[in-house]
């Protein structure tokens, strides 16, 4: 039982947040149209948001833990997640009153909002491949709903599908290299695989197409190049407010991901990730830079600059 407590506690924010979110539902169930603003909505998403904040502040005191065997609650995986909350908090407080003028479904839209949160705080901390693969399909697929909801635009209706359609294939390339990562290893566990390689250089024939499966996928969340297509038309489309959390979370967890697996999972086989690292930031930051010469508008020339700065942060 002290067990499962601690794990509990390690995982106190995303339990607030989770909790946040099936309570707007519940409301949203209950008062129907009564609840027409939003704005109680809102300032329900901003409470639990910050409350989780404090949760994750509070963490940063103790001592590091893995939570359910598969959550690392370390101080890498603290300071991503003071990013997040931060992030989402001042997105909801400059754009909830956007939001709440256009879009219909606004229980729906603040309750995944809180689940967003929830998923990308679970998928900094993941320290297992299924683990990070369900937080980031979670995160993904309430991201394509975000994006889409305005459903009267064409243009929002326009993005959610494009960014559906590439967030699946890539999808679908990274969990093909961690079930290569899985066969050779014969763990999902990060640490264990990063032993595994370290043991049996045998391993290295494995590597390198699953390190290119792998950073397909994690490089798609954070529009690293030639995984950003999605990118400008999904800027454009979406409400404001959602772009600016593709812009700054949604882009944080890419890079928070990539640098565990990396760091921790590919560690013993520098000498093949770390080339393909920077080859990919130099691609990253010319094509972000030249493609956004020649922008007219305003959302996608900041989405081609977002992807330049995602080379330099590579």
């Amino acid at each position: 039982m002290e067990i499962g407590l601690s794990s509990l506690v390690g995982i106190l924010p995303e339990i607030i947040l989770i909790v946040g979110g099936l309570l707007i539902l519940l409301l949203d169930a209950t008062t129907g149209k009564r609840e027409d603003s939003g704005r109680g909505y809102m300032v329900i998403s901003v409470l639990f948001l910050l409350v989780g904040l404090i949760g994750v502040v509070f963490q940063m005191g103790a001592e590091p833990q893995m939570a359910l065997a598969m959550v690392a609650v370390d101080p890498f995986a603290l300071f991503v997640k003071l990013i997040i909350y931060g992030a989402m908090l001042l997105v909801s407080i400059a754009g909830g009153g956007y939001l709440n003028k256009h879009v219909s479904a606004r229980g729906e839209f603040w309750s995944s909002f809180l689940f967003i949160t929830a998923a990308m705080s679970i998928a900094v901390s993941a320290a297992n491949l299924l683990l990070i693969f369900v937080a980031i399909e979670f995160l993904s697929i309430t991201s394509y709903i975000l994006v889409g909801f305005l459903r009267e635009d064409l243009r929002s209706s326009e993005a959610g599908l494009k960014y559906f359609l590439y967030g699946s294939v890539a999808s679908a390339g990274m969990l093909y290299g961690m079930s290569l990562l899985y066969g050779a290893s014969g763990s999902l566990n990060l640490a264990d695989i990063g032993a595994t390689m370290r043991d049996n250089r045998d391993l290295a024939v494995v590597l390198i197409p699953a390190a290119v499966l792998v950073m397909a996928g994690l490089g798609f969340k954070a529009s690293l190049a030639p995984f950003f297509q999605w990118t400008p038309d999904t800027y454009e489309g979406a409400p404001t407010p959602v772009t600016a959390y593709l812009a700054t979370a949604s882009k944080t967890v890419g890079f928070a991901v990539i640098a565990r697996v990396m760091l921790v999972g590919f560690a013993p086989a520098r000498e093949v990730w770390v080339p393909l690292l920077g080859g990919l930031a130099i691609l990253t930051m010319f094509a972000g830079n030249l493609m956004a010469l020649r922008q007219t508008n305003v959302k996608r020339m900041l989405a081609y600059s977002s992807i330049a700065q995602a080379g330099y942060m590579l």
